[in-house]
Parts: structure tokens; C-alpha cells; sequence
């Protein structure tokens, strides 16, 4: 499972890395306890976890981060978090300007022609 990264949603792909590893908050049946999973985490609490697993709180990179080392997996497993990192490429406030003009540049230049205009249309 660690080699491997999820194109899940966090919590969808956190419950199957859970499920799979055997983790203690599993039962039996599959279930899993969110508070015993909470108890492994140093600074989420339980309702902050809650909120995060029903949308009610925005994840951020070091919340990835503390589950992941919990679950037993890099945080990379989750889409979300490279997501992110892929988002501090082209923010001038990580990179600096110019690192993150260079990496824009890049990034348009790997795109094939249709490609850019059909990115910027949304789904209806």
C-alpha cells in the first residue's frame, strides 16, 4: 500500500487504507471507530477529525500529514495532498515569482493545444 497513492476522496481512500492495513480501529466487520482512530493523532481531536470526515472543516497539508503518519502511509497516498503540493508550484507567496512564472510557463508548454481551452470550461 505505500507505494501505491489513491485517486479517492481523503476519507474514502483514509477508510480504505484503514480497512486494508488492519488497523486497530477496524472491527470485524469493517467498521471504524473514529474516536480509536483520533487517539492516535497528537493534535486532532475527535471532533476536529469529525468535522474534517463530514466537510465541515477544510483539510490543510499538516492535517494530511498527522492521519497519514497514523494510518501508516505517506501523506502523498491522498489525492488531496498533491493536490496541494501541485498548488504551491505556482504560488509566488512558496516559490517566489519567478519560480512560479517558470513553473506556469512549464506547465502550459507540457499541454497539448486543445488542451488549454478545454481546462478552462467547467462541467455544467
Amino acid at each position: 500500500m505505500a507505494d501505491e497513492t489513491s485517486a479517492q476522496p481523503f476519507m474514502r481512500a483514509l477508510a480504505r487504507v484503514l480497512r486494508d492495513s488492519d488497523h486497530q480501529s477496524v472491527d470485524e466487520e469493517g467498521n471504524i471507530n473514529w474516536s480509536t482512530f483520533a487517539r492516535d493523532l497528537p493534535t486532532i481531536h475527535y471532533e476536529t477529525l469529525r468535522k474534517i470526515r463530514v466537510g465541515e472543516r477544510a483539510l490543510d497539508m499538516a492535517a494530511i500529514e498527522e492521519i497519514a503518519k497514523a494510518a501508516g502511509v505517506p501523506p502523498e497516498h491522498f489525492a488531496e495532498y498533491r493536490m496541494m503540493q501541485a498548488r504551491q508550484l505556482f504560488d509566488p507567496k512558496e516559490v517566489g515569482f519567478d519560480q512560479a512564472l517558470a513553473n506556469l510557463r512549464r506547465w502550459f508548454s507540457e499541454q497539448g493545444p486543445g488542451e488549454e481551452k478545454a481546462r478552462r470550461r467547467r462541467p455544467a
